[in-house]
């Protein structure tokens, strides 16, 4: 009967001392976490550079030397000239020493360019540290964005650049009237003809009829007969100048 308390005791012993490793034994375990971010620039970058933030929310760990936010800066034509337009940097490493779900936001402030689509994304990060099968303390991360519930992301911000030429002073087109709209001619209908009447004199007519005064008589006139008088004596006078006609060319040939 004296075994059982002495064996009681040494098992209470044993507990006492497990116990009593396992804080210096926790306080030896570490989870480390680094977490990557990337800026992307496309278009003709303007020379300024971008700032990604990342926000601790309810105390969780940061960087070693940040209280509640870290910074990564990223000149915008360092992005342009990367691989694929993209440029990727890695937070200070994370330290956690206890199991726990840690919860941080990360966001980029907007650069000052009038011509540039900046990302204003705001992602937010869940690490869930704990024990492996190992006794080892694990992180692991998972990211979404804003509004996506349970959807994963990638921390990448993407912004472009619109040429910085001026832009070319707007074109008037020239002035170009309306064509006028023809006037349609009248359609003559058939109407009514107006017949217009001479007026009715307003003389009054008279009783009796006046006839025409008849012509006054001029001489006598000329009978046809009496002109056949002037034949004879004319013949005649034609026949006298024959004769004469002769007589004068013969006498000059018996001059001759």
């Amino acid at each position: 009967m004296r075994r059982l308390p002495k064996m009681a005791a040494a098992l209470l012993a044993a507990a006492l001392a497990v116990s009593a490793a396992l804080p210096a034994l926790a306080a030896d375990q570490r989870a480390e976490l680094e977490l990557e971010a990337s800026v992307r620039c496309t278009g003709e970058a303007a020379d300024e550079t971008l700032t990604v933030r990342l926000t601790a929310l309810d105390g969780a760990p940061m960087p070693e030397g940040c209280d509640d936010e870290a910074e990564l800066d990223f000149p915008a034509r360092d992005c342009r000239d990367a691989d694929d337009k993209t440029l990727t940097k890695t937070f200070d490493t994370i330290v956690y020493t206890a199991p726990g779900i840690y919860e941080y936001t990360v966001n980029q402030d907007a650069g000052g360019r009038k011509r540039a689509d900046y990302d204003d994304t705001v992602f937010y990060l869940k690490v869930m540290v704990a024990w492996d099968t190992d006794g080892e303390l694990k992180g692991h991360v998972s990211v979404r964005r804003d509004g996506d519930d349970g959807a994963k992301a990638e921390l990448l911000f993407k912004n472009s650049y619109r040429s910085t030429d001026p832009l070319p002073p707007p074109v008037t087109p020239p002035y170009v009237p309306d064509k006028p709209t023809p006037t349609p001619k009248p359609v003559e209908q058939p109407g009514e003809i107006t017949v217009i009447r001479p007026p009715t004199p307003s003389a009054e007519m008279p009783d009796e009829v006046i006839p025409a005064a008849e012509p006054e008589p001029v001489g006598t006139l000329i009978q046809t007969g009496q002109l056949l008088w002037p034949v004879p004596v004319l013949a005649g006078g034609g026949i006298a100048l024959v004769a004469a006609g002769l007589w004068l060319s013969r006498k000059r040939r018996h001059d001759a």
